[in-house]
């Protein structure tokens, strides 16, 4: 009797033995993988911020050459503008028609101004987008751990081990007939 219930205790501490290894070896991966998808969602952050500012420069680089055709057409609209007003005043001409070609000049250059600012519009809606976009593949690029830890089955073992001593010490029992 005693034998058989010292080999299901044996069995049991085996057992337990053996998960406790088992759960070492798998919180020795878990880490180990953690480390890589940290060091590689650390290089996903900076490669997008590297990136996002670059967007963000160039739109600071399309902005000033926004403002430098502003200033550009301003200051070209004024020159045609005073040019005009000289020739009109050397050749005495005055009225409908000098203002005539003064409301052109200025609606040329309102033009002009409109079709500027469409596109430093379009440009700061591109970037917008693109941006975005870079952001999202980012979001879709950030790893996490795929190695579960694995169930610790400590009590399960100790459980089983425990029903291998009651039934080991049962069978070694000796059988008692029922009386009829």
């Amino acid at each position: 009797m005693w034998p058989m219930i010292a080999l299901a205790g044996a069995s049991m501490a085996s057992g337990l033995l053996g998960n406790g290894a088992n759960l070492k070896a798998a919180a020795k991966a878990i880490e180990a993988e953690s480390r890589q998808v940290e060091a590689s969602n650390k290089a996903l952050i900076a490669e997008t911020a590297r990136a996002a500012g670059e967007l963000r420069r160039q739109q600071t680089y399309e902005t000033i050459r926004t403002a430098q055709a502003l200033q550009h057409t301003k200051a070209q609209a004024a020159d045609i503008v005073s040019t005009t007003a000289v020739s009109e005043a050397m050749a005495d001409r005055v009225g409908a028609s000098a203002m005539a070609v003064r409301s052109d000049i200025q609606r040329q250059a309102d033009t002009a101004e409109a079709s500027i600012w469409d596109n430093n519009e379009l440009m700061n809606e591109n970037t917008n987008v693109a941006m975005q976009t870079m952001l999202n593949q980012a979001k879709q690029g950030f790893g996490v751990p795929t190695i579960r830890a694995p169930v610790n089955q400590t009590a399960s073992i100790f459980a089983q081990g425990l029903v291998g001593m009651g039934t080991a010490y049962l069978n070694s029992q000796p059988k008692t007939k029922a009386k009829s």
